[in-house]
């Protein structure tokens, strides 16, 4: 198992009951272990391997483990078949596995790199109900009950594609801008084009450390 050291942001811990609080999610012990050893997966073989980028080691669980645990609130007990589009080396995909075992997670990568670093830390944290693929999502098929991405595509292309994979009563989230509010309305109005609602939800400051949104997306009634 790697070791790892925590930063003065704070260790899994505070981050995990700051999640806690606001929605709930509850993690056993074998979760947490698992995650810390995803995080120092991230801070040493993908750092070095170029899957995250320098400066990230340093701020690992605000912005990208805890961010990734987050998408789970939308979602909280839903079983079944779940996909991350453009998953790169897991993120949200491989925390919301951990958090979620009741989904059969699928992380998708049209990057032959990535996907081959995605394969090993899966084998790694022995997450039986994970699987990889290497492809296009234009090239998935299927009906899954939960969808997930994170700074894979815009939300304008990710629309047509969310309504083509999404199951009938399933639900699909993907991360918004960290920086501003997003514009609810007209995201709204741009999904409805692709027969999607969706809703906006807001990540208060002291869960991660900023504001953050999410969007929230179903079929339309």
């Amino acid at each position: 198992m790697f070791n790892v050291k925590h930063p003065s942001t704070g260790g899994p811990d505070l981050w995990i009951e700051r999640l806690r609080r606001w929605s709930g999610l509850e993690l056993d012990g074998d979760a947490v272990a698992r995650l810390e050893q995803y995080a120092a997966w991230l801070s040493t073989e993908a750092l070095a391997a170029g899957g995250i980028g320098p400066d990230e080691a340093s701020r690992l669980w605000p912005r990208h483990l805890a961010d990734s645990l987050s998408y789970a609130a939308v979602f909280v007990g839903r079983q079944g078949s779940a996909l991350d589009i453009g998953s790169g080396v897991g993120l949200p995909g491989i925390p919301l596995a951990i958090a979620c075992p009741h989904l059969d997670m699928t992380l998708v990568d049209r990057s032959g790199r990535r996907t081959a670093l995605l394969r090993r830390v899966v084998r790694i944290l022995n997450l039986s109900t994970t699987r990889v693929v290497e492809a296009d999502v234009d090239a998935i098929d299927g009906n899954h009950d939960v969808i997930v991405a994170r700074a894979s595509l815009p939300p304008e292309q990710l629309f047509p594609r969310i309504r083509r994979l999404l199951a009938t009563t399933g639900e699909a989230v993907m991360g918004l801008s960290r920086q501003t509010p997003p514009d609810a309305a007209g995201l709204d109005t741009a999904a409805a084009g692709h027969g999607l609602q969706t809703e906006v939800v807001s990540i208060p400051p002291e869960v991660l450390d900023s504001p953050a949104w999410l969007l929230r997306m179903t079929h339309r009634e």
